[in-house]
């Protein structure tokens, strides 16, 4: 397998997410479970690179990271064109008998859904990690089957029909997907442009269904159906979220304060943020999750915050760590060592190439606020790298005190 350089790297996986033949959505959802799960594995302390310099990641995470994505899309979709009632999207071309044919991955899904309500009645599955956090204890089995019907459907089909074109990226030995190292922090680096791409390319071919024309209607420009496909958080969800953070980050007089800037905000108007932001880090994660006033969320945008912003976020985590684990019960994984091996992994990576870190908002309003950006090279080694070494070590201790069934 030959190293290739970061442009020729990112050139190829250009080719390989515009120009590989579709006839369903499997080969890109592999590609950014692929993504996400070289990220996961970096994220590990104990990962370490083989003395060959291969990296080899077990089929069953990456076929983890495809369910997470293809989770949501089992719901019916909310048509944006007035009077077409909800339904499931036709993600393939397959005909049988003259009819459409659902993905294989759809039906794992349902039957599972299925198997868990029989195990657990009154279980909250609508996510798939509520539903991997039951797989601890009496969903075990359904759980373990799902990942082995996935395993099996991603060696039969995105993998076999992608490895042509994908050589340059991995090879198949057994249950284990091998890349090379430096390829391995390549797709970590260009993760917000490989899934821009990849998400690009699902929707054109969703649009290119003649079937799902009537429920997608003729708006391309609309950002509907790119919100239902790939952000797992709905609005109830986010609402929740944003309960649970309203009195930690505090209340005077009324109003919140935004977490960046500092000034008040109605509850109601405040806009969950995720501080790792979403196109690197995806996971739905309480303690990733701070509230911010629409004009500083817009300005921060996809960058990573500087230093002060940094510390901030780890003395809430220290402070209020008891807190957001009990609110966390029941809405979302509280994930704090998960994050905090993230953000680790995130500011490595941003400090390995100098990029820039958003320090505030310009003087607009909304959409219309500038960003200022620090482009102190030394700062994520010297000053940030530190906090979030110390954030990890409070992340540890306090999971083990909490109980194990809320704390990812």
């Amino acid at each position: 397998m030959q190293q290739l350089s970061a442009e020729d790297f990112l050139d190829c996986m250009q080719q390989l997410i515009l120009n590989t033949a579709l006839n369903s959505t499997y080969k890109l959802a592999l590609i950014m479970a692929l993504t996400d799960a070289a990220l996961a594995t970096a994220s590990r302390p104990d990962a370490q690179a083989a003395q060959d310099g291969m990296c080899r990641i077990p089929l069953e995470a990456v076929a983890v990271e495809f369910l997470r994505i293809y989770w949501p899309q089992q719901l019916d979709y909310p048509s944006p064109v007035p009077g077409v009632k909800p339904r499931p999207l036709v993600q393939n071309f397959n005909f049988r008998d003259g009819l459409k044919r659902r993905d294989k991955v759809f039906t794992d899904i349902d039957e599972a859904l299925t198997a868990a309500r029989k195990v657990l009645p009154e279980a909250r599955l609508v996510t798939f990690d509520q539903f991997s956090r039951a797989a601890a204890g009496p969903l075990k089995a359904v759980y373990g089957k799902l990942m082995r019907e996935c395993v099996a459907l991603l060696k039969k089909n995105p993998l076999t029909y992608i490895k042509p074109d994908a050589d340059f990226l991995f090879a198949l030995d057994k249950n284990d997907l091998v890349l090379a190292v430096e390829h391995v922090r390549l797709l970590q680096r260009f993760r917000p442009i490989i899934n821009e791409l990849a998400q690009s390319r699902w929707v054109s071919h969703l649009r290119s269904i003649k079937s799902n024309s009537e429920l997608l209607g003729q708006a391309p420009g609309d950002d509907t159906l790119r919100e239902f496909l790939f952000n797992p958080v709905r609005g109830d969800e986010l609402s929740a979220i944003r309960n649970v953070l309203v009195p930690i980050q505090g209340l005077s007089k009324g109003k919140t304060c935004c977490f960046y800037c500092g000034e008040g905000v109605d509850p109601s108007h405040a806009q969950v943020d995720h501080f790792l932001p979403f196109t690197r880090y995806s996971h739905t994660r309480i303690f990733n999750f701070v509230l911010a006033c629409p004009s500083c969320n817009a300005s921060k945008s996809n960058w990573l915050v500087d230093a002060h912003h940094v510390e901030r976020w780890m003395r809430r985590n220290e402070d209020r760590g008891d807190d957001l684990l009990a609110a966390a019960r029941g809405i979302a994984p509280a994930g704090g060592l998960e994050v905090a091996d993230m953000a680790l992994t995130l500011y490595s990576l941003a400090g390995s190439h100098a990029e820039p870190l958003w320090t505030e908002r310009g003087k607009g309003k909304g959409r219309a606020a500038g960003a200022h950006l620090s482009r102190k090279a030394h700062v994520i080694e010297h000053d940030i790298i530190p906090l979030l070494e110390q954030n990890r070590s409070n992340m540890s201790r306090l999971a083990a005190e909490a109980p194990a069934a809320f704390f990812v």
